[in-house]
């Protein structure tokens, strides 16, 4: 197939996924938030993952002009299908995993052209071009959109939401140096089932806090947010961020030192 017939294929079948994924597979689901929001405002929203229910209810249903952080891995043409096979599929998991890598493959080949429609910020996560993060990140806040992210670790913290990232406490500090923005860090709790997304009292980056302290503090007290936000959703069962193949076969390595889980996927070929 020539590259521009596999371009029009591409976008015929990114228009009818998205299709798809919105009439048949993602409901519609309404932003109930705590305040109302205002109109002029840009911010972080800061989500649970509720496994893919989660990126997916937060691309068709914002209620406001938002972008997505996003792994670039993912995107990655090279390295997704093992990106995908150790982060969506736990491949270590599997006795022969061949069919493991031939799907995590056909899943790269559809996912793909799916993403680059969403204007998603990619992510390069303990690399030196984060810095390309925080600098497209600062110029979508200009533009007036919001940023969307799942800033979920392995570790444990609640029964909603894992231990959060202290990398999102960067951001603001980089945006306050920019932009002199306190930015806002709104805690989002996505039920599986539900059709809501439901959206919090922000925590507000505060410049005067050393960087030893906006690390600390600012995930911490959105991850608290979003617990609470959990339980006013009526009694139900949340999805773990990570299944318990991770915990088996990877959080030994990887659990207490997530850079090289990173640097691990970020490969065209790992065990």
């Amino acid at each position: 197939m020539s590259k521009e017939k596999g371009a029009k294929w591409e976008k015929v079948w990114a228009r009818f996924a998205l299709w798809l994924v919105k009439h048949c597979i993602m409901p519609k689901r309404e932003v109930v938030r705590d305040l109302p929001r205002e109109e002029d405002e840009v911010a972080v929203y800061v989500c649970n993952h509720s496994g893919a229910v989660g990126p997916l209810a937060t691309a068709m249903y914002m209620d406001c002009k938002a972008r997505s952080w996003m792994s670039y891995c993912v995107t990655d043409r090279k390295i997704a299908p093992n990106y995908i096979f150790h982060d969506f599929f736990f491949g270590r998991q599997y006795r022969c995993p061949a069919f493991a890598r031939g799907l995590a493959k056909l899943v790269a080949t559809l996912l793909i052209p799916l993403l680059e429609t969403q204007n998603c910020v990619r992510v390069y996560r303990n690399d030196a071009r984060i810095f390309k993060t925080f600098k497209e990140s600062v110029d979508a806040l200009r533009a007036g959109n919001n940023l969307v992210i799942f800033a979920e670790s392995p570790k444990p913290h609640g029964k909603y939401v894992n231990t959060l990232y202290e990398g999102i406490a960067d951001l603001g500090a980089f945006v306050w140096k920019v932009l002199k923005l306190k930015l806002n860090f709104y805690p989002v709790y996505i039920p599986p089932k539900e059709r809501i997304l439901r959206v919090g009292k922000p925590v507000q980056y505060n410049p005067d806090w050393s960087t030893d302290e906006a690390r600390k503090e600012l995930p911490k007290q959105i991850a608290e947010r979003i617990e609470a936000l959990g339980d006013l959703v009526k009694k139900h069962t949340p999805i773990p961020f990570l299944p318990k193949a991770y915990y088996r076969h990877y959080a030994a390595e990887f659990m207490e030192c997530p850079e090289a889980y990173w640097q691990f996927v970020a490969q065209e070929y790992s065990k």
